[in-house]
């Protein structure tokens, strides 16, 4: 899941190697790996920068372990941001410099993915109003203040996952 920075310099991005499970880094246009964001033990991926490229949010873990963590472009401030228990977590993406859009399952019994508004000032959340307990809705992407692009299995749906654009 490679993203440009707001600025449109550098690229952040997932790499696994034969020596970890996958961390957060990133590179410039010429293919040079400039930072090493994360060294974490488990799975990070999913990046996205904050609007103003100093700190980026990811996803860190699997299934019920995943959670989001907001940490310093150098590496260093390295923080949850959502971490529910037993609850998935993850496609975090910015809204603006107060907030992102993210996936989570529904609840704990019920893995049916749904996307949430969250706030780097606090851990409050809030589930978006086109949100059902029996579709699947994800992959957010802001289309303004009021609209959101996702994918989902609304019931109705011609395919496995359609594309919509949904009011916030």
């Amino acid at each position: 899941d490679p993203k440009f920075s707001p600025d449109g310099q550098a690229i952040c991005f997932k790499q696994t190697t034969d020596s970890d499970n996958g961390n957060v880094k990133i590179m410039n246009l010429q293919g040079e790996i400039l930072q090493h964001v994360t060294n974490n033990k488990i799975e990070s991926g999913m990046p996205y920068f904050l609007i103003n490229s100093s700190s980026l949010i990811y996803a860190c873990g699997a299934g019920s372990n995943s959670d989001i963590f907001m940490v310093n472009r150098d590496g260093t401030n390295n923080h949850p941001v959502q971490q529910q228990k037993n609850i998935q977590e993850y496609y975090p993406i910015t809204i603006d410099s107060v907030s992102y859009l993210f996936s989570r399952w529904y609840s704990t019994s019920n893995r049916n993915d749904q996307v949430y508004k969250g706030s780097f000032s606090n851990t409050l959340t809030t589930s978006l109003p086109f949100n059902t307990p029996d579709a699947n809705y994800s992959d957010p992407f802001p289309c303004g203040s009021d609209y959101v692009f996702l994918s989902s299995t609304r019931a109705g749906t011609k395919g496995g996952y359609d594309l919509y654009i949904a009011n916030t």
